[in-house]
């Protein structure tokens, strides 16, 4: 029996093995045909390989450069987007990998579950989606990060790895900044007319992402013993807001708020943090030309004369009404924008800028019910972590609960103006917040420095 077992068991490592040769094959053979008919993307033909190579040999490793891919927004740029099938097609590899040598399989969670269930009710809504073309797009976005999500609470097993995860996302939040000062200020000949983004993505989208990232700043700030890592951590937080600042993006400053009231008034009272702020502030507001600051901030008293929150509210007002004439399965995932101007009545084909709508617009009551369990799931695995682990007995994770809490909630406030719910950053949250569990749930609650 035990030789039948083990012989089992080495038909299994051939499997997973012929698989990567196969994935690596193909991944090479894409690799030099970009080589050959797209010399200019030399850069990118070697960036898939490296992504893909270390997925598969050292998946925490690629996890991190794929995750920072990602959440960037440079896959988007970066070969007009065919990076992103490449990686996918490693990270399937290697969820192969997991599941065949690993004894216990898949980690598993309440939001594996939800997901898929969501995933269903997507699959479902191509029977009766106007556009399936728009559809397909949309489960594609689902599926990347839903992709990630799983890699990141498999492969993402010890408190150092999950402090590597949060360097990552902050590392990559400064960058993103640092670009965008390349692009606003410098690249374009010094022509500050327009808001701050990163990559080929709009403000919105730009700051949304750098909303968490100040959260998890604060995090590194307050949980690293090194006192330059502590500044680098103040630096990243404070770079985080410059930009979103810069951003204009008013959903995002909202979000910030967010962060800004969980995290209490206890860290605003002391004078440097005040200071800082204050500083950073007034040097954003000073980078910016009055016309642009005027049209984003001084007619929100009076929105009739703001194109965009009129906008914004015909758009809300056209998604509840989508929503009421299709309660139950909604006009079909990816479909809200083929839809929107019979409901909304604007000149463009829009989103609902409205996360929770949009979902239930596409997908009805069925499908934003397990999205927002989902949600509310996370959210309660956060707080049970957090209430129950005292600063002294686990400074690592009460302080990491409590800042991944924040950075969710900055997130949530942000959705409510913003269409983000095929966002890199939730999975990246949701994920995170897997992690968390697995290790407060865990006896000997080992502690890696």
């Amino acid at each position: 029996m035990n030789v039948t077992n083990s012989q089992a068991s080495l038909d299994r490592v051939a499997m997973v093995t012929n698989w990567h040769f196969f994935c690596l094959l193909l991944i090479e053979c894409f690799a030099v045909y970009l080589l050959f008919y797209h010399p200019l993307k030399l850069f990118g033909t070697l960036l898939i390989l490296i992504v893909s190579i270390l997925i598969i040999s050292k998946p925490v490793a690629g996890l991190y450069l794929s995750t920072a891919i990602a959440y960037s927004g440079v896959a988007s740029s970066l070969l007009q987007g065919l990076l992103l099938p490449v990686i996918l097609l490693s990270c399937v590899s290697a969820i192969f990998y997991l599941l065949e040598t690993r004894a216990e399989g898949l980690q598993k969670a309440t939001q594996n579950t939800l997901f898929l269930l969501f995933a269903t009710t997507m699959l479902l809504s191509f029977t009766y989606a106007m556009d399936l073309t728009m559809a397909f797009e949309s489960l594609y976005q689902f599926t990347k990060y839903f992709i990630l999500y799983l890699l990141l609470i498999n492969i993402i097993e010890t408190r150092d790895s999950l402090r590597g995860l949060l360097w990552v996302l902050t590392i990559t939040g400064i960058l993103m900044f640092a670009y965008g000062i390349y692009t606003s200020f410098i690249a374009n000949s010094l022509l500050q007319s327009a808001r701050m983004t990163s990559f080929i993505e709009d403000p919105n989208s730009y700051a949304i992402k750098l909303v968490p990232v100040v959260a998890f700043s604060y995090c590194i700030s307050k949980t690293e013993k090194s006192n330059i890592l502590k500044m680098l951590g103040y630096i990243i937080l404070l770079s985080s807001i410059a930009a979103i600042i810069l951003s204009f993006s008013r959903g995002s400053l909202l979000g910030l708020l967010a962060i800004f009231i969980i995290l209490g008034a206890k860290e605003l009272r002391k004078p440097h943090v005040v200071i800082a702020f204050v500083i950073i502030l007034i040097v954003a507001i000073a980078l910016v030309p009055n016309e642009l600051l005027s049209s984003r901030f001084t007619k929100i008293g009076d929105i009739t004369m703001d194109k965009s929150i009129v906008q914004r509210l015909k758009l809300l007002k056209g998604g509840v009404q989508m929503f009421l004439e299709h309660p139950v399965f909604g006009v079909g995932i990816g479909n809200f924008i083929v839809h929107s101007r019979d409901y909304t009545h604007t000149i463009n084909a829009m989103v609902a800028h409205n996360s929770y709508l949009h979902v239930a617009a596409e997908l009805g009551i069925i499908g934003v019910s397990f999205f927002i369990a989902m949600i509310l799931t996370t959210l309660k695995q956060l707080r049970t972590i957090y209430s129950s682990i005292s600063q002294n007995n686990d400074r690592f994770l009460h302080f990491y609960s409590f800042c991944i809490f924040a950075a969710f909630m900055g997130f949530l406030t942000n959705s409510l103006f913003l269409s983000e719910h095929l966002n890199v950053a939730l999975f990246s949250i949701v994920g995170m917040t897997v992690v968390l569990w697995k290790l407060a749930a865990s006896p000997a609650r080992e502690i890696q420095r």
